[in-house]
C-alpha cells in the first residue's frame, strides 16, 4: 500500500506542530509572578519565533481594579549543553522588571539583578576592566569564572527586551 505525498506532507507538518508546540511551555500566572511580584493572572498569551509571551495582571481586591504591570516573555535557551527556561519581564514603560531562569545551571541572584531597570536603548555589555565596572552608566558585572555564560545571558536578555519594543510599538499603532 503506498501513501500519497499530501498525506504524506500533512503528516510531517502535524508531527512538527506537535514537537513545537512541546518545546515552548506555555507560560503560567506562576511564571509571571517570577518576574512581577503581585502578578495573579496571565493573559493574552502568544509566540512568536522561539519565544512566548504573555500580559501580567494584578487582579486587585474587587472588580474592575485590575492593573497591567507587564510583558512576560519566555525564551528557551542552551547554556553548556542543558536547556533553560529563560523568563524577562518588561514594564509597560519598556524597563525590564525582573530577570529569572528556570532549570538550567545554577545563577548568581546579583548577576541577574543588575538587568533590572535596563531598557532596549541601554547597553547590555560586560565590564571587561576595573574601569568599565567604575563607569556611568554601569556594565554588566560577569559571573565569577563564567564570562561566557554572562554574555550568553545578556545577549538573549536584550533579544528579548528587543522583541517586547517591537511588540509594544505593533499594539500602539493598531
Amino acid at each position: 500500500m503506498r501513501t500519497s505525498p499530501a498525506f504524506a506532507r500533512l503528516a510531517v507538518a502535524l508531527l512538527a506542530s506537535f514537537v513545537t508546540a512541546l518545546a515552548q511551555p506555555r507560560l503560567t500566572a506562576q511564571d509571571g509572578a517570577l518576574v512581577f511580584p503581585g502578578a495573579e493572572v496571565l493573559k493574552a498569551t502568544g509566540e512568536s519565533a522561539g519565544r512566548t509571551y504573555g500580559e501580567a495582571w494584578d487582579a486587585g481586591s474587587a472588580a474592575g481594579e485590575e492593573k497591567f504591570l507587564g510583558h512576560v516573555l519566555h525564551k528557551t535557551v542552551a547554556f553548556n549543553r542543558a536547556a533553560a527556561g529563560l523568563l524577562v519581564g518588561i514594564t509597560p514603560e519598556g524597563a525590564i522588571s525582573r530577570v529569572h531562569l528556570k532549570e538550567g545551571p545554577p545563577i548568581d541572584g546579583e548577576f541577574l539583578a543588575q538587568f533590572a531597570g535596563k531598557t532596549a536603548d541601554t547597553d547590555f555589555a560586560l565590564a571587561r576592566t576595573l574601569e568599565d565596572v567604575l563607569s556611568v552608566p554601569t556594565m554588566l558585572k560577569a559571573i565569577r569564572g563564567q564570562r561566557e555564560l554572562s554574555e550568553t545571558i545578556a545577549r538573549e536578555v536584550q533579544e528579548l527586551v528587543l522583541f517586547a519594543k517591537q511588540m509594544r510599538a505593533g499594539s500602539s499603532q493598531s
